[in-house]
């Protein structure tokens, strides 16, 4: 405008008309720009309309092998108690009904409820015929054994044997499995009578799991060792809610998770059962699962002011668990528990959700100095755990000597008094808490 003004005529015409161009390039390049706007709205608009589509597609597609899985797996356990024999296939069958995870599922509760029926019937059937063929055959071996007694070592190490071995079979079939396993082993080895014997020992583990006897079918599992998937099965049933709510003192349980094997992922966490009481359960875990100072700083400190305590009940406790197994562990009163050695002021009573153990604590909940031994896992080593023939030291809560130390437990299990300066990097850490039963 500042040209036009002050320019020539001659060169004033040819500035306007160059305006006038200018104006109108730029509206058209605005225009074109419009118009391709609506078009990649439209485009996206589409793309956007065809992405949930096949989305839903998907899910209708994921929900319907899901349905077919779940009908595909009731034909076999309807199939499987069709083909029971014997007093074993029912609780198999049971179990494929079990495994569905629905009892609400076309008629999966009542035909489990028939089969453990049906095994019931059929044992005491089998008891019975069984009884009288005995019977039958005791006459006959008395007879055999009589007739053969010339040849006592034929009938030692051939006859007899077979006529055990047989019947220890019927044993198993028929479902009694102590006495199967009782009769396996004093075969002493004839031919496979010891395989056979730790056969039927699963075959045993599995009915109890399969009838909800888990204590015992712990004992059964941890006696099978690494046959077949015994451990798995063991990690099965102490994740099991029921087996919560009910594990003795002293056996073991696994609730939330935590880096343990490796630093990339968490393994669950194993926790002994220390005390029960009304509806809820004391636990500390089974292995030292980090290595962390008492306090990150050498001075005097107790337990309510050591930055343990707030790594334990902040960082530990939102990692380890769900916000549903939050919810499951109580804020307790911890008691502040003094050292019976020195005179240590042991500061006020916590409230806590996790916490140490005090000395009188482990010396009540441990009856050993070898039950207070402790491993850590491949973490806590990473992380600085002293290690010495597989065991680690583990903080307890209480003071030590005085407040710039804190009560430890030894590598043999035996507790240390005197206790470590409280920012030492080497003593493990084993949390402990309570878990409430009727969450």
């Amino acid at each position: 405008l500042r040209a036009v003004k002050y320019a020539g005529a001659d060169y004033k015409a040819k500035l306007i008309k160059l305006r006038t161009d200018n104006e109108q390039y730029w509206k058209n390049v605005i225009k074109d720009c419009e118009e391709h706007d609506k078009a990649e709205e439209q485009r996206l608009k589409a793309e956007y309309d065809a992405f949930f589509i096949e989305r839903e597609n998907d899910l209708a597609e994921q929900n319907a092998l899901a349905e077919e899985k779940r009908r595909a797996d009731y034909d076999k356990a309807v199939k499987a108690m069709q083909e029971a024999k014997i007093p074993g296939d029912y609780v198999i069958a049971a179990k494929k009904f079990s495994d569905i995870g629905d009892d609400t599922y076309l008629d999966c509760k009542k035909l489990r409820g028939e089969c453990l029926k049906l095994q019931k019937k059929l044992e005491n059937e089998i008891a019975e015929a069984e009884r009288k063929k005995n019977k039958r055959i005791a006459i006959i071996v008395s007879s055999i054994v009589a007739a053969l007694i010339a040849v006592g070592l034929l009938v030692t190490l051939v006859i007899i044997p077979s006529i055990q071995y047989n019947a220890a079979v019927k044993l198993y079939e028929s479902g009694k499995y102590e006495d199967a396993v009782a009769a396996f082993e004093a075969l002493n080895g004839y031919k496979d009578s010891a395989d056979k014997a730790i056969e039927v020992k699963y075959a045993w583990a599995e009915s109890l799991l399969a009838a909800g006897t888990y204590a015992t079918a712990i004992e059964k599992y941890e006696e099978l060792g690494d046959y077949k998937d015994s451990a798995e099965k063991l990690k099965e049933i102490r994740h099991l809610s029921e087996w919560i709510q009910n594990a003795p003192v002293g056996e073991s349980i696994f609730f939330g998770s935590y880096f343990q094997s490796s630093s990339n992922y968490k393994d669950d966490i194993e926790w002994l059962v220390l005390a029960r009481e009304d509806d809820r359960i004391l636990v500390i875990s089974r292995y030292a699962l980090d290595c962390q100072p008492y306090n990150t700083s050498l001075k005097g400190v107790t337990w309510g002011t050591c930055s343990l305590r707030k790594w334990l009940n902040d960082t530990f406790l939102n990692s380890a668990f769900s916000a549903e197994e939050r919810a499951m562990i109580p804020t307790v009163t911890v008691n502040a528990d003094g050292n019976p050695n020195y005179s240590t002021s042991p500061g006020n009573s916590t409230k806590d959700q996790v916490f140490l153990l005090s000395i009188a604590e482990a010396n009540k909940y441990f009856s050993s100095d070898e039950a207070r031994k402790c491993a850590p896992t491949v973490y806590a080593k990473l992380h600085g755990a002293y290690v010495l023939d597989d065991y680690c030291w583990w903080w307890l809560r209480s003071p030590g000597i005085n407040s710039y130390y804190a009560a430890s437990v030894y590598l043999d299990g035996s507790v240390n008094y005197l206790g470590n300066y409280v920012n030492f990097g080497d003593d493990a850490v084993r949390p402990a808490m309570w878990i409430n039963l009727g969450s």
